[in-house]
C-alpha cells in the first residue's frame, strides 16, 4: 500500500491479520436471549433520561405497518444459508463478550432491532448491486456504542453478503470507550468479516484511540481531523486494486442492511455526489440534523427554528416542491445534508482536486459551519468550476434512529417498503399514472443564499453554546 505524502503509516497483510485475529478464539455458545419486545406505545424515556413525546406519528401515517407486535417480531429467514451461519456466529460471539467482559456484566445483551432479512421486493430491487464490480468503503468514528453494535455489525454483514466481500472495505476509528466497543470491533466484527471473505487488508480498525480532548481545541477543527482519519485507506488506495467507488459514512445510529443497500442503490441510480439518509430525533416527522441540512430552493433549514433550539413537525414550510417529494417519501435534491449516514462519491475526495473535512477560514470571513456542511459547500464549489452543480440527495425513506425505542418504532417501515415507498401505496403517493417519479430532476444552481448559524470561534465541547442566536445568509460557494 502506498505511503501518503505526509508519511501516513500503512499496514502489511501479515500485521493486519495478526492484529484483527487476536483474542478471537474460545468456546462458542449460541445465546438463548430473546428479542426485546417493542414498546406498546405511549411516551418513553431515553437512556439519558430524556422524556420523549407519544410515538404515534408512524402509526397515523402507516397504520397497516403496525398490525400487531407479533408481526413485527417474527423474522423471515435470511437471504442465504451462508449469512445465517455467520449471524449465528455473531450472536454467539456477542454473548461471549457480554459474559466475559467486566464492563458489560451488569448490562443486558439485547438482540438487534432490525431483522437480517430483505423482502422479496427488496431482493429484486437491489439485484443490480449484487456481486457488481463497485467497491465501497464503510467508515465511522465510534465512541461508547456497544448498545448499537449488535445492529450495526449485523447490518454490515448483510451488506457484505449482498455486495460481495471483494466489494467491501471498512475503516473505523474508535475510542477511548468504556463499554467494550473496542472489544466488540476486534473480537466480533473483524473475525466475522474475514470469515465472510473480506480481505484483511480491507479491514482498518483503529481502536483505543486516545481522547480527542475537545475541551482544549476548536470542536469543528477536531471533528474535521477525526473524520479524515478513517479516510486514509481511500487516500492511500493502490491503483487498480483498492479503488473505492464511494465512501459510506455512518454515525452512531441504528440501521438495517436494507437501508445501506437503498442508499447505495440511490447513489448509483441518481448519479449523485452525496446521498444522505433521514435521521429522526424522536419519531417519524421530527428531523434530527437541523444544523447541517439546507433546502436546494431556499437555502433555508428543513424546519423553522427560533433563537433557541426547538423541535418542529412543520417541515419545509417555504419549499413546496421539496415538501411534496418528502411527503411521498421520494428522494429529493438538497443543498447540504448528512443525516446519520452519507454516501460520498470518491471522485470528490481524490486528486486532482481532493476535498477534505475542515473548519471554516477565519481570515477569509467564512461562516463557521459544521465540517460536514463545509464539505458540501466545497463540493458545490468544485462542481461549479466544472460547469456543473452538486448532486446532493436526501432519501427520506431511509429513516435512522439514535435511540433504541425510536428504532423499534421505524422497524416496520423498513420491512414494508421498497425504496421508502410502501408496497401497494404507489398510486397514493403519485408514483403511478404519470405522477411523481423517483428519478430526481437535478438543478445545477445552488440557492441564491444559504442560511448559516455560526459556531462561536472558541474552544470546548459547546454544551453551553447556542448557535441559533445568530443568523447569517451567505454565498453558497464562498460564504
Amino acid at each position: 500500500m502506498a505511503v501518503c505524502a505526509d508519511g501516513c503509516p500503512t499496514l502489511s497483510r501479515s500485521t493486519s491479520q495478526a492484529h484483527y485475529l487476536r483474542n478471537v478464539g474460545g468456546p462458542l455458545r449460541v445465546s438463548n436471549l430473546q428479542r426485546s419486545l417493542r414498546p406498546a406505545g405511549g411516551a418513553f424515556t431515553s437512556s439519558q433520561g430524556t422524556r420523549f413525546p407519544d410515538s404515534i406519528t408512524s402509526r397515523v401515517d402507516y397504520p397497516q405497518l403496525f398490525t400487531s407486535d407479533h408481526a413485527l417480531n417474527t423474522d423471515p429467514t435470511p437471504q442465504s444459508e451462508t449469512l445465517s451461519i455467520h449471524l449465528r456466529r455473531l450472536d454467539s460471539l456477542l454473548s461471549d463478550v457480554y459474559q466475559t467482559e467486566d464492563t458489560l456484566r451488569d448490562r443486558k445483551y439485547e438482540q438487534p432491532v432490525f431483522p437480517p432479512t430483505l423482502s422479496a421486493a427488496q431482493m429484486d430491487r437491489y439485484k443490480p448491486l449484487r456481486n457488481a464490480s463497485s467497491k465501497y468503503l464503510f467508515t465511522s468514528i465510534l465512541f461508547n456504542v456497544g448498545h448499537i453494535l449488535p445492529d450495526m455489525i449485523q447490518s454490515l454483514l448483510v451488506a457484505v453478503d449482498f455486495l460481495g466481500p471483494e466489494n467491501f472495505g471498512i475503516s473505523i476509528v474508535e475510542g477511548p470507550s468504556s463499554d467494550a466497543t473496542d472489544i466488540m470491533l476486534e473480537r466480533v466484527l473483524a473475525p466475522l468479516l474475514i470469515e465472510m471473505g473480506v480481505d484483511p487488508l480491507d479491514i482498518h480498525l483503529n481502536t483505543r484511540r486516545p481522547s480527542a480532548k475537545f475541551g482544549e481545541s476548536n470542536r469543528i477543527e477536531k471533528l474535521a481531523a477525526l473524520r479524515e482519519e478513517p479516510l486514509l485507506p481511500l487516500r492511500q488506495a493502490r491503483k487498480g486494486t483498492d479503488e473505492y467507488e464511494a465512501v459510506v459514512f455512518f454515525n452512531d445510529v441504528y440501521f438495517s442492511g436494507a437501508m445501506l443497500l437503498e442508499l447505495i442503490l440511490q447513489h448509483k441510480n441518481q448519479e449523485s455526489d452525496v446521498t444522505c439518509a433521514w435521521d429522526l430525533l424522536w419519531n417519524d416527522g421530527y428531523f434530527y440534523d437541523v444544523w447541517v441540512a439546507r433546502d436546494i430552493y431556499t437555502g433555508d433549514l428543513f424546519q423553522p427554528m427560533g433563537s433557541t433550539w426547538s423541535t418542529s413537525f412543520d417541515l419545509f414550510p417555504t419549499s413546496p416542491k421539496t415538501l411534496k417529494r418528502y411527503q411521498a417519501r421520494l428522494p429529493f435534491q438538497a443543498y447540504s445534508c448528512w443525516n446519520g449516514i452519507a454516501v460520498l462519491s470518491s471522485s470528490a475526495l481524490l486528486p486532482p482536486r481532493p476535498i477534505h473535512f475542515r473548519r471554516s477560514s477565519i481570515k477569509d470571513g467564512e461562516c463557521a459551519q459544521a465540517e460536514v456542511s463545509l464539505m458540501m459547500k466545497d463540493i458545490w464549489a468544485l462542481r461549479a468550476q466544472e460547469g456543473q452543480g452538486a448532486k446532493v440527495l436526501v432519501v427520506p425513506g431511509v429513516r435512522l434512529a439514535y435511540e433504541r425505542p425510536v428504532a423499534e418504532i421505524v422497524r416496520g417501515l423498513d420491512e414494508a417498503t421498497v425504496g421508502g415507498v410502501i408496497v401497494g401505496q404507489e398510486k397514493k403517493v403519485g408514483l403511478a399514472g404519470g405522477g411523481l417519479k423517483e428519478k430526481v430532476d437535478w438543478t445545477k444552481r445552488p440557492p441564491k443564499a444559504v442560511r448559516c448559524h455560526p459556531w462561536p470561534e472558541v474552544n470546548g465541547t459547546g454544551s453551553d453554546i447556542n448557535v441559533w442566536k445568530e443568523t447569517r445568509w451567505i454565498d453558497p460557494l464562498t460564504g
